[in-house]
């Protein structure tokens, strides 16, 4: 499981970084039902090992988003920290270094550069850009 990121660096220009989050062994939460996770999972040690989690990631708030077909935003960062979950729709992310990433259903991009030039982002789409929005603390 990973994300993407785009960040600045100490000139301003934007880059992206493939992150893959540490995943450890965690029960569901304290005092909830047992999982049945397979026939094979004997015991609740084994069952446990099998819920894999990274450590929490405090947030603000969610917004849930809609972007028309043929959204264009021009380079600039972001105001505050951001995770960017797209639901439907696909958008191009080009950083201020001249990359350029596509992103579709089910990708996750955590908008870190706050401070640069950042990213320019286009729905190339014909659909909508269905997308949820979680606002890090700052």
């Amino acid at each position: 499981m990973n994300y993407l990121r785009t960040y600045a660096d100490p000139d301003g220009e934007s880059h992206f970084e493939d992150v893959e989050p540490t995943l450890t062994p965690r029960v569901a939460a304290p005092g909830s039902a047992p999982m049945v996770l397979s026939a094979t999972a004997a015991t609740s040690r084994e069952a446990a090992a099998l819920w894999l989690r990274s450590a929490p990631i405090p947030t603000e708030h969610l917004t849930f988003s809609r972007s028309r077909a043929g959204t264009f935003r021009e380079r600039g960062p972001s105001p505050r920290r951001v995770f960017i979950f797209t639901i439907e729709g696909e958008i191009e992310i080009q950083t201020s270094d001249g990359e350029t990433r596509r992103l579709g259903p089910g990708s996750v991009w955590l908008h870190d550069d706050t401070s640069g030039k950042g990213p320019s982002v286009r729905n190339w789409d014909a659909s909508d850009w269905v997308w949820v929005g979680v606002l890090l603390p700052e």
